[in-house]
């Protein structure tokens, strides 16, 4: 583990089962005092999905198209990246993002950043490794905001509707192809 790593995922613990945690910090002049976090002890349980992240949108090739592409979330529900550091956070140890399956992606586009009901349409995507989609039949020449979460049997996550590694930065929006 490098220096720069403030989060740990521990693999391969039985859901429902209790495990008490301590960190302790190891140099060339030894080990240091072990720390227990607060809470002391925690029970794995399955969640929702995290945030997808590096999300993009861009003008599709045909009249009316936006392409958007994502990333399946690498920082699970609770907002913790499962290893590395908010900065650079590393993937989880597998793609079941949340202790089961992503079963499928939910592409939400209107022409108001807000996404108010009356004008705010969807789009499923299916299967847990699909992670790009075209929108077609829009207005060509509109702008157009995108947002996605995904879903799996827990229920759905946060929806995602900014670039960045954490999905924190810019509004996703792309124009309408003409």
């Amino acid at each position: 583990m490098s220096v720069d790593t403030r989060f740990y995922t521990m693999n391969g613990l039985t859901v429902g089962q209790s495990y008490y945690v301590k960190i302790q910090a190891t140099n060339s002049a030894g080990d240091g005092t072990d720390t227990k976090p607060d809470p002391q002890l925690a029970t794995p349980q399955e969640q929702v999905p995290g945030k997808v992240f590096n999300m993009t949108a861009a003008t599709g090739t045909s009249s009316g198209d936006v392409y958007v592409e994502w990333v399946r979330p690498v920082v699970p529900y609770h907002g913790f990246p499962c290893h590395g550091n908010y900065d650079y956070p590393y993937d989880c140890p597998t793609p079941d993002d949340g202790g089961t399956p992503i079963t499928f992606y939910t592409v939400q586009y209107s022409t108001n950043s807000t996404f108010p009901y009356d004008i705010t349409a969807s789009q499923t995507v299916m299967g847990p490794t699909t992670t790009q989609v075209t929108l077609s039949s829009l207005n060509p020449g509109a702008l157009y905001y995108v947002r996605i979460n995904a879903t799996n049997t827990k229920g759905s996550g946060p929806w995602c509707a900014n670039t960045g590694k954490l999905c924190n930065e810019n509004p996703v929006m792309a124009v309408a192809g003409a």
